[in-house]
């Protein structure tokens, strides 16, 4: 038997693909469901665009030809590649890293111990 909550956990990933998938791996041995281990489950499979990882990464994830689970409402729309998701966002961080030290003139650091170590210590 599936309640309300469990049939609603399950409604809030846009991929019925996905959604078949964790009510096999969660039913396989004929256990109970439970809205909470099903939203655990489904969280695993990708980033909601309406999260801030989501938002930051979106337009790149899109621009690699990544499709996105879409759903009804934009903001429950799913980043199911999770390695890309992650891929992209240590490249834009380490990007936006790279831009601070250079415009913070610390562009001939290459160790934690560069030209501004002794003003640190002071």
């Amino acid at each position: 038997m599936i309640t309300l909550d469990t049939m609603k956990a399950f409604a809030e990933h846009p991929s019925q693909e996905a959604q078949r998938e964790v009510f096999e791996a969660l039913t396989k041995d004929g256990g109970y469901l439970q809205a909470y281990t099903v939203r655990q489950a489904l969280k695993s499979r990708g980033v909601q665009v309406s999260d801030d990882i989501g938002a930051f990464v979106r337009e790149d994830y899109e621009a690699r030809g990544v499709a996105v689970a879409a759903d009804l409402l934009e903001e429950h729309s799913v980043l199911e590649d999770a390695a890309l998701v992650e891929t992209i966002l240590l490249e834009k961080l380490g990007a936006a890293a790279e831009d601070a030290r250079m415009r913070l003139g610390l562009a001939d650091c290459v160790t934690g111990r560069c030209c501004i170590w002794p003003m640190l210590r002071a």
